[in-house]
């Protein structure tokens, strides 16, 4: 990536911050929306890891559901 361009992630992430697990959430959210046709049993798995430069450790995170469990989250909301 560009330098240019590896600044402006950054300012853009520092605007609207995020922990690891909002971030997963809104992902979720998102695919959910173009995948929510898929049929029932189809599963969404996301997983990601965060290599912190500024700490002494790493974070890990990952969510999985069925469409089918999605359609039940997502309809009461």
């Amino acid at each position: 990536m560009p330098h240019d361009l590896e600044l402006l992630t950054v300012y853009r992430a520092h605007r609207k911050p995020q922990f690891l697990e909002d971030a997963l959430r809104d992902l979720l959210k998102s695919l959910y929306t173009e995948l929510q046709d898929q049929p029932e049993c189809a599963k969404v798995h996301i997983q990601s890891l965060s290599m912190e430069s500024i700490h002494d450790f790493d974070l890990d995170g990952a969510i999985e559901y069925s469409i089918g469990e999605l359609n039940q989250i997502f309809s009461n909301k």
